[in-house]
């Protein structure tokens, strides 16, 4: 760990680390106690800075076989560092979150985790807001306030979308039920400006879900 303090962005040191995180979690008892995932938490918190825990992060949700206790401690000690972290960081951690988030313990961090990405959504590229809120999608998150700041904070922003991110970002939005009238509109008007740019399954994306939002593509 004191490797991976010193040098977080050394992808062998994030390695080793978590090679020595899985060891220390055999020694467990066998299932996913809540308590040893907390005190396994703890000591990776006070043992490695924040962007260490994100390159921890990396290291073990990028790979397909993980000791979900281990995905669990690192979820947990994460989203206690979360206000420590940049917006690209974080953002990259909830994707990687969000593919594991079946654990009680991984879910309770991957909502902690999303609470700061909202946070820090003006920091995100077009492309990394319209994929943050699809996985918020993707993973029920449903606290009403958040999603509401995140949509504000996208419908302020929707010229920067390429039309890509914004099928994206309306699809999920459509979906969640978080969209209101006024942001269907800005975006109708944002595609009609820049329609010649847009495919046309792009654009069936996007009227499908502007239709469930009460509104409509202009022609």
């Amino acid at each position: 760990m004191q490797r991976l303090r010193d040098r977080p962005s050394d992808a062998a040191a994030a390695a080793a680390a978590r090679n020595a995180l899985e060891a220390r979690a055999r020694q467990l008892s066998p299932g996913l106690d809540e308590s040893e995932v907390s005190e396994l938490a703890g000591q990776l918190g006070g043992s490695c800075s924040p962007p260490g825990l994100a390159a921890l992060a990396r290291a073990t949700y990028g790979r397909e076989l993980q000791d979900p206790r281990v995905c669990a401690a690192v979820a947990a000690a994460l989203a206690a560092a979360a206000r420590q972290l940049g917006p690209h960081e974080l953002h990259s951690a909830l994707r990687l979150m969000a593919a594991h988030d079946a654990a009680g313990a991984v879910r309770a961090g991957l909502h902690a985790l999303a609470e700061a990405v909202i946070r820090e959504s003006a920091g995100l590229s077009a492309m990394q807001l319209s994929e943050v809120v699809a996985l918020l999608g993707s993973v029920g998150y449903d606290d009403a306030w958040g999603l509401y700041l995140i949509t504000k904070e996208a419908g302020r922003r929707l010229q920067e979308f390429g039309p890509a991110d914004m099928a994206r970002l309306v699809a999920a939005v459509a979906e969640m039920h978080v969209g209101d009238s006024d942001l269907g509109e800005s975006v109708a008007a944002a595609v009609a400006a820049r329609r010649g740019e847009y495919s046309a399954e792009d654009l069936a994306t996007i009227g499908s879900a502007l239709a469930m939002m009460g509104c409509s593509l202009q022609v």
